[in-house]
């Protein structure tokens, strides 16, 4: 890909791109709104070589010229997938809790003694070189990374993981003991999640 569509499929958060010959690093300034979250930055290094730094201006991603440009911008899509899913997730979740409220509030107790949660399967879309290797960086635990190869995931399903992982230290450290509201932990941590 181009840098210039890869610049465009940055807005509106892409701020600028610089080569620093004399440090011998390239950067790119990327500005996201306030509530956006940082994936891991240890991860984010050990995958695309990129030292992330926030500053009042944005948040830089850098790297030594030798790694390249493709790494770089790399790492500033996937923190932008990485949070577009995050708010993907907390739009369904407060759909679904919508839904669920309806649901409580008209049928009978004994009804919904029966509801249960189905997903329906889905095609896994094809990925590109450069998404399996990063897939495959992020899924090896460090004792597989010298030898056998993990099976590849996609950029999405790398940001699922992630995510996941995340919401459940997440829940862990909630309290399982009712809030003040009456809430549980989990609804609590819902809630906190749709911004209720």
């Amino acid at each position: 890909m181009e840098i210039n569509e890869r610049i465009e499929n940055l807005k509106p958060y892409f701020q600028s791109f610089n080569v620093i010959a004399e440090d011998d690093a390239s950067y790119v300034l990327m500005r996201f709104p306030g509530n956006w979250l940082m994936p891991d930055e240890k991860m984010l290094k050990e995958v695309y070589l990129v030292e992330i730094a926030s500053r009042p201006e944005g948040i830089y991603f850098f790297t030594e010229i030798k790694n390249g440009m493709d790494k770089l911008f790399g790492c500033a899509e996937f923190v932008v997938q990485y949070n577009k899913n995050i708010e993907e997730r907390k739009y369904l979740l407060k759909e679904r809790m919508n839904e669920l409220t309806k649901i409580f509030a008209s049928e009978k107790l004994e009804r919904l003694k029966t509801l249960r949660f189905e997903m329906d399967d889905i095609e896994e879309v094809e990925e590109s070189e450069e998404e399996e290797e990063v897939a495959e960086e992020v899924k090896k635990p460090k004792e597989e990374k010298k030898g056998k190869k993990a099976p590849k995931k996609t950029k999405e399903e790398e940001v699922e993981e992630i995510l996941a992982k995340s919401i459940t230290e997440n829940a862990k450290e909630s309290e399982p003991e009712t809030a003040d509201d009456g809430d549980s932990g989990l609804m609590a941590f819902a809630k906190g999640l749709t911004g209720e």
